[in-house]
């Protein structure tokens, strides 16, 4: 394309990039269309990508390709991220930046340059072959391979390129089916060239990823051997077939090389006039584990000098053992001396048929049936056989087996194979190595370290969680060298009631640093992982040392600390971390609550938590580190079902009981009158986005009770705020705002209560009735009464006309459980709630009150005040509580206040707010609704018999014949809530748990009752937790 430059990326081009993005979600199936120049930034602040080319056509960005070392695989970089602006496909975009990248690997003097993408890609895939790739064979992935830069560092075919461009004179064909034939077990890809009539055709294998086969004009060279699947211990062929096709002199020289476990001592001179073939012999000698499918393998390697100019020849060799032997038990939790079968699977390889001898060793831990096996089996075939065992205490059975095979021809084969099976149990703690992982379990809780990629997995009981842990990253700048790293030295032990894996990794790119990675497991379900950086030599480091810990946690349904609030991310989708500013971050803890199982992402306060792409990363600055010194970093936490809810894991995380309470808010957030749930007829809507998205599309708001009409809102890559002014001149009564979303990529609805505060006086009088003092308010609908000489609370509540609270004013009487019992609602400690006879003899303190929230509202009612005088265990300790109200809304609030003047510390003393209800005359009508543990309601009635029940949402009071029902709302993260029904009773008791100082004072959570004629969920009425006082 004309003009078109590729260039490398910089931050000034941060703010282009994210516009990019934004204009390549179709290309992309709609991902990666909310990205912004900050979340650009902070995703290359700390790359560990070689380079990052951008394709740039005047002050645009058309194009980006992200390379680094990979780390999947050895001797190979990889294109991280490739992208060509939507609009701009078919332009030429993505071949310059493949072909920038290629150029790159060849003068940086990679073998390799892979890259991945997803079988859908039709366009892409073309393209790519087009610049030298070739599509594996494989059904898990997506993924390609690239030989240019061997094929442009073998020293045997450079002239040819002096004349000839590697892209614009080779042929392929581009279609998007898998590459390669398929000779002898192999796969091997071709690349010719013809240029002019000088023709060179060059083949690579798959397995070994090495070339084995050159083709000029003058000659042809190829490596075969007979098969590529091998058993372990034996010395087998390797075929150099050559041809000189000229008749000049063709001078050939190979050079064996050990490879891995294969071992090729190979030294040949030859001069060929025709044709000329050599055979070598190699040795598969014994390994621990088998590669995995798709790494690089051993192979038959030799230099190959044409007339002395050298090219590598490599075939890649799969080693197996002469059978593939596991073990395999259900993924169960076992029981002390429980019973089961255990199976040894068996895969033969050899090609006659055999009788396998084994047998078990002894275990402690486990007690098999049979120890000592003699199997038949056929060539190739397959086995399982059952083994009963007896498991006398859970553990790692991990053994070598030392098997015998006597041959139906009659030799015989021996060999070892590692073998391991789990047997987990609840109560139980140990190590060891499996399926090359090294696992360390504390009771239902496990933990993984990958071998050969050095990921971190964690299961809790029977279920991998999405949460994993990667390789530490040595830095400035980060390193890829420990991704797939054999970790060394690892060890497991039990240590302080926690499981601990350790395992270390010397450092190529720090002279004498090893890093050392610790992961502790503790019974309670947390999970710790630090650094230990070690300085191995007698001096000083050079430089500053920095680590990365990196981590992906997923946080759809967490709660982050964000810009001075709590968000809880309301979403079911996997969410991109991204979508959060890193920089706004204000606390260091994550908290999860998905399906009733809590997760917390944990980090010391002094880091930040910076992300790149859907990973989680922490930069510890370690500095210059002493020889001979270790430095450690602080640990990272992940808990899983420890923490019951946030307010735990903050105060783990802030190692604090004290601190300050912050505001919550969702992550996409309609709020109704600054999140006030009391509203004039005047208020504001404000639609807030409180992460970094933006949205095109509508929002409409309605009222449930048309108090005002339908208001709509066009959104046009709106973000952040936008708010909504609403005039509600019919409202009279409660109401419900619906405010729904039709944006361009979601649809959804909200719903939030309102509660029209009226234009009413309060009337407030002092009357004497049945002999004693009363108080009595209205706030126009509600009338409530507390008597100085009756009780500490108050003994009515009149709504519609009749009374609701059950009571035994004027005097108190003895009744059921409770001797005195006084009845109405009041807060008392709950020891003297059954025997309040003291509470006869204590001064009681009644006034009205007016008090004012820190959101503004004005509530009036009744205070009543006492302080124990004559109850030694609480002599000195002041109760204040207040019921409040405001002008014509059918709510009571109650506000508790504590003072500790009793000269001494009130530990863990439980203060119950409870209230005994009378919805009819005919205790037998009355009952109280709850949500039962699925969801559905439940209606217990009173009168009849004793239920002690304990809701986990707010319950709702009444009888059959009543429009209107109260229901009693609190903060259940702060409350444990029991409701009483017996032949006389139906009660509320809301329990807290509470601890003062000595002159301490103590605002209790909000407890509110409120009339409606049908159940409003918690999660409306969550506004009322914003309601608080000073």
């Amino acid at each position: 394309m004309e003009g078109l430059k590729i260039v490398e990326y910089t931050p000034s081009y941060a703010k282009a990039v994210a516009e990019m993005w934004q204009k390549s979600t179709e290309g992309w199936n709609g991902e990666n269309g909310n990205e912004t120049e900050e979340t650009v930034l902070a995703a290359h602040a700390f790359s560990t990508d070689i380079n990052t080319y951008l394709a740039i056509l005047g002050d645009e960005v058309l194009g980006y390709c992200a390379f680094s070392r990979y780390v999947k695989d050895e001797g190979a970089l990889h294109i991280r991220c490739l992208n060509a602006r939507y609009d701009y496909h078919g332009r030429g975009i993505g071949k310059a930046l493949v072909k920038k990248s290629v150029e790159r690997t060849i003068e940086l003097k990679w073998p390799r340059l892979d890259i991945y993408t997803w079988a859908a890609n039709t366009k892409a895939i073309p393209l790519y072959k087009r610049c030298g790739y070739f599509l594996e064979n494989r059904q898990d992935t997506t993924h390609l391979m690239n030989f240019i830069p061997t094929v442009m560092h073998t020293e045997a075919v450079k002239d040819y390129f002096k004349d000839v461009d590697w892209y614009d004179d080779m042929k392929r064909t581009m279609n998007i089916e898998p590459d390669g034939r398929v000779e002898n077990g192999f796969d091997f890809y071709e690349y010719y060239w013809d240029k002019n009539g000088e023709k060179l055709r060059m083949e690579f294998e798959r397995r070994g990823r090495g070339l084995r086969l050159i083709e000029t004009d003058d000659y042809m060279i190829s490596l075969s051997a007979a098969s590529q699947h091998l058993i372990l211990g034996r010395s087998y062929k390797a075929t150099y077939e050559i041809i000189n096709k000229t008749g000049n002199q063709l001078n050939v020289e190979i050079i064996g090389k050990d490879d891995k476990n294969i071992k090729f001592s190979l030294n040949k001179k030859i001069q060929v006039i025709e044709k000329e073939i050599i055979e070598g012999e190699f040795y598969l000698s014994e390994i621990v584990e088998e590669f995995g499918d798709f790494k690089t393998h051993p192979g038959v390697v030799a230099e190959v000098f044409i007339n002395g100019k050298k090219a590598l020849f490599k075939l890649g060799i799969v080693p197996k053992f002469p059978a593939e032997i596991s073990l395999a038990c259900d993924d169960l939790e076992r029981f002390s001396e429980e019973t089961f079968n255990m199976y040894i699977d068996i895969e033969s390889y050899i090609n006659e048929n055999g009788i396998f001898e084994f047998e078990l060793p002894e275990c402690s831990d486990i007690e098999f049936s049979k120890r000592i096996f003699k199997i038949e089996m056929t060539k190739n075939q397959k086995a399982s056989i059952p083994v009963e065992c007896i498991l006398k205490k859970p553990s790692i059975y991990g053994v070598e087996l030392d098997i015998k095979v006597a041959l139906e021809s009659g030799g015989n084969i021996q060999f070892k194979k590692n073998v391991a099976v789990i047997f987990r149990g609840r109560n139980s703690s140990f190590g060891g190595e499996i399926d090359g992982k090294y696992v360390i379990v504390n009771g239902v809780y496990k933990l993984t370290l990958h071998k050969n990629y050095n990921k971190v997995e964690i299961f809790v009981g029977e279920k991998k969680k999405n949460t994993y842990i990667v390789y530490p990253k040595l830095g400035m700048p980060y390193s890829e060298e420990f991704s797939s790293m054999l970790a060394r030295n690892v060890k497991w032990y039990f240590e302080n009631e926690k499981m601990v894996l350790s395992g270390e990794y010397v450092s190529n790119n720090f002279n004498n640093v090893i890093v050392r990675t610790i992961f502790r497991i503790s019974n309670n379900g947390i999970f710790e992982h630090f650094y230990e950086i070690i300085n191995t030599s007698t001096e000083e480091t050079h430089e500053d040392i920095y680590i990365k810990q990196t981590l992906h946690y997923r946080i759809e349904g967490a709660s982050i600390p964000y810009d001075n609030k709590i968000i809880h991310d309301t979403e079911p989708r996997m969410d991109d971390i991204g979508y959060y500013n890193g920089e706004k971050i204000t606390e260091n803890w994550i908290f999860s609550n998905r399906e009733e199982k809590t997760e917390s992402l944990i980090w010391p306060q002094n880091l930040k938590l910076e992300y790149d792409g859907w990973f989680i990363n922490f930069k510890h600055s370690i500095g210059k580190i002493k020889g001979g010194e270790v430095k450690v970093t602080e640990p990272v936490y992940l808990a899983f079902s420890t923490f019951s809810n946030r307010n735990e894991a903050r105060r783990f995380a802030l190692k604090s009981n004290d601190a300050n309470d912050i505001s919550s808010a969702e992550d996409f957030e309609i709020d109704v009158n600054n999140k006030n749930p009391f509203v004039n007829e005047y208020f504001n809507i404000n639609i807030i986005e409180n992460r970094e998205l933006s949205y095109n599309g509508e929002i409409i708001v309605k009222s449930k009770n048309n108090f005002f009409d339908d208001v709509h809102v066009k959104l046009q890559d709106e973000v952040n705020k936008i708010s909504i002014p609403i005039y509600a001149g019919k409202g009279f009564e409660n109401d419900l705002i619906y405010v729904q979303s039709n944006f361009s990529t979601v649809s959804f609805e909200r719903k939030v209560p309102v509660f029209y505060v009226k234009n009413m006086e309060f009337k407030s009088q002092v009357t004497q009735e049945k002999g004693l003092t009363v108080y009595s308010i209205s706030n126009g609908v509600m009338n409530i009464k507390a008597s100085p000489e009756f009780g500490t609370g108050i003994f009515s509540l009149q709504f519609m006309g009749r009374e609701w609270l059950d009571n035994s004013f004027p005097s108190a009487e003895p009744r059921t459980w409770y001797n005195p019992w006084f009845g109405g609602i009041q807060n008392l400690p709950e020891d003297l709630i059954e025997n309040a006879r003291i509470l006869l003899k204590e001064n009681i303190e009644v006034e009205f009150a007016l008090k004012v929230d820190t959101l503004g509202n004005r509530w009036k009612g009744i205070k009543t005040s006492m302080c124990f005088a004559h109850e030694e265990d609480y002599k000195g300790l002041r109760i204040n509580q207040y019921f409040l109200m405001m002008p014509g809304v059918p709510i009571l609030l109650i506000m508790t206040e504590l003072i500790n003047n009793m000269n001494k510390y009130m530990d863990s003393n439980i203060i119950t707010n409870v209230a005994f209800f009378k919805t009819d005359e005919e205790i037998k009508n009355s009952w109280v609704s709850v949500k039962n543990y699925q969801g559905d309601i439940n209606k217990y009635r009173a009168g009849i018999r004793t239920y002690d029940i304990y809701p986990k949402s707010s319950p709702l009071f009444g009888c059959d014949d009543l429009e209107y029902k109260i229901q009693v709302n609190m903060d259940f993260n702060e409350y444990a809530q029991w409701n009483y029904l017996s032949t006389k009773d139906l009660a509320c008791f809301n329990r807290k748990n509470v601890s003062l100082a000595p002159g301490q004072r103590k605002l209790l959570p909000n407890v509110f009752y409120t009339f409606t004629k049908d159940h409003v969920s918690d999660k409306l009425l969550k506004n009322f937790q914003n309601v608080r006082f000073e």
